[in-house]
């Protein structure tokens, strides 16, 4: 489809909405009254995506599915700089971010590829609000970091520079804190090959834009989210390509802002795999998802470990199934709940565990198999 009926396309439904409403959802009883969730949802066998929310206070359940979701789909949560809430959701091969509400109505919308360029040219992996309310997003196939101005104006960073030999810095990750914006950069072969380069982070002045080399990981292929723990910035490294077994090229990793150090937390031998998501409760308790493709089944495992010494806690993993089913998972500390993002084919949704001890406690269905989610809380909670 070339960029003209693409655009065309989506002006058509832009402002549309197909969303399916069912009331007082059952199934998210277990939930706090105040606490809901936002999911969204891919089948590749199907090329087909979707998105879910159990809204907080009513827990109604709102999904959609339908034209311009995207299979390679990364949601987001932000807050801006004005303390509002911001969802957004990016679509690789269209080349666009938009802004949806907690309905997934479509608020706004940017095409984020080059004028003149394909719309998968970009493929945009994630999103951050620097202090003067500019959308910065990275862009894994493009050279140059985009920036939206509160007004729209679209700007670049040049990250050509750090690049590796296929001309290309992959970028994934991006966080601002105060007004410095930290970008992960995968550095791979062109089509995900070896990982014999560096990955880096490199830093930008939000003000000035100037970027420059912070950190080389310790581990390689960051992921394209960043969580962030008094002043440290965590990801997870999945290592060489994904056909072969991991190595000392996977890791969780800590990176000390203050320090400009980056080192490894949980490293693929202790956790028996590389680290695909992780919640961290405090400084000696983490939950992660660990995939492993030693074996033919393609595992993945829920495990528990220590951050501060970068070991497992349990012997025997709390859950784990073939395929590489286990993609997500989410915190609730003050409910003891740990979500986990299930997507086997014979029952995808959330699975809900008690931080106590990993016994199952429910389920929550979804349509389509969960890739990511996030939580959202009423107003006043």
């Amino acid at each position: 489809m070339n960029r003209l009926l693409l655009l065309l396309s989506l002006s058509a439904c832009s402002s549309g909405f197909n969303g399916e409403t069912i009331d007082g959802d059952e199934t998210a009883r277990l939930l706090p009254r105040e606490v809901g969730v936002f999911v969204s949802e891919a089948s590749a066998n199907i090329d087909a995506a979707a998105l879910e929310t159990i809204l907080p206070g009513t827990h109604k359940r709102v999904r959609t599915e339908g034209f311009g979701l995207d299979v390679d789909m990364q949601a987001r949560r932000l807050v801006d700089p004005d303390g509002r809430e911001r969802i957004f959701t990016l679509h690789a091969s269209q080349g666009l971010v938009v802004e949806r509400d907690r309905e997934h109505r479509r608020l706004a919308e940017w095409a984020v590829y080059d004028e003149g360029k394909l719309p998968g040219s970009a493929n945009p992996r994630d999103v951050a609000f620097a202090s003067d309310g500019s959308l910065w997003i990275t862009r894994y196939a493009e050279t140059s970091l985009l920036v939206l101005a509160r007004d729209g104006k679209r700007s670049t960073v040049d990250l050509a520079a750090f690049a590796d030999d296929d001309g290309r810095p992959d970028m994934s990750a991006i966080a601002v804190v105060g007004d410095t914006a930290y970008v992960a950069l995968r550095r791979l072969e062109k089509g995900f090959g070896t990982t014999k380069n560096d990955s880096l982070v490199v830093a930008i002045d939000t003000r000035t834009r100037t970027p420059r080399l912070f950190v080389t990981l310790p581990a390689k292929t960051p992921a394209d989210k960043f969580k962030i723990r008094n002043n440290q910035l965590w990801i997870s490294c999945i290592g060489g390509p994904v056909s072969t077994p991991p190595d000392e090229n996977a890791a969780l990793v800590r990176i000390d802002l203050a320090a400009a150090t980056a080192k490894k937390a949980f490293d693929a031998k202790a956790a028996g795999g590389f680290v695909t998501a992780f919640e961290l409760a405090d400084e000696t308790l983490g939950y992660a998802i660990v995939g492993s493709f030693e074996s033919s089944d393609n595992p993945t495992s829920v495990v528990r470990f220590d951050p501060s010494r970068g070991v497992r806690l349990d012997a025997e993993p709390w859950a784990r199934t073939s395929g590489y089913s286990l993609w997500d998972l989410g915190l609730l500390p003050q409910s003891g709940l740990l979500l986990v993002a299930d997507r086997s084919k014979d029952a995808p949704g959330l699975r809900i565990l008690s931080t106590r001890d990993g016994a199952r406690l429910g389920h929550l269905a979804t349509r389509l198999e969960p890739v990511e989610f996030f939580f959202l809380r009423s107003p006043d909670a």
